[in-house]
């Protein structure tokens, strides 16, 4: 299989995925907001009501840019940073309710629109999306942009 099938692939998976996810968290956005609270990373409504607000249209906007093919390494480098921030959060999260459980037992709803799920499967999982999405910065199949300028003159 060539490497720009393989990459035209993962850009879909990852899109797909994001539109998915995104739209599980815009149609209860009260939900997405109590799981955000249970993080304690944001203490004052206003940054936990813009994070609860813009968080589910800025993975909608990324999958569909993927979809798309466009602004690639831009979506991308977004992307990856989102997961990178993720995983930390539940990281962090699962540390603390941890208490007499093996790390690997402890499950809650992490907020990212799958329901309750255990840490080291999700953290599996996004570091899986992290991975896929450096791939596709770095890959030479990304483009910038779908749109092509004419030249006048």
């Amino acid at each position: 299989m060539p490497l720009r099938l393989v990459h035209h692939i993962a850009r879909y998976l990852l899109g797909t995925y994001l539109i998915y996810m995104g739209a599980v968290k815009a149609m209860d956005p009260v939900n997405f907001l109590k799981l955000l609270r249970a993080y304690e990373f944001l203490a004052s409504p206003f940054p936990l009501n813009t994070v609860a607000a813009l968080l589910p249209w800025l993975e909608i906007c990324c999958g569909l840019f993927f979809l798309l093919n466009a602004a690639v390494r831009g979506t991308a480098l977004i992307v990856s940073m989102m997961f990178l921030t993720f995983s930390a959060a539940i990281l962090h999260r699962a540390l603390a309710d941890q208490l007499a459980l093996p790390f690997c037992a402890v499950n809650f709803d992490c907020g990212c629109g799958a329901g309750e799920v255990f840490v080291c499967t999700k953290l599996a999982e996004n570091a899986a999306w992290f991975l896929f999405s450096l791939w596709i910065l770095f890959s030479r199949h990304s483009r910038t942009s779908c749109i092509k300028v004419a030249r006048i003159g």
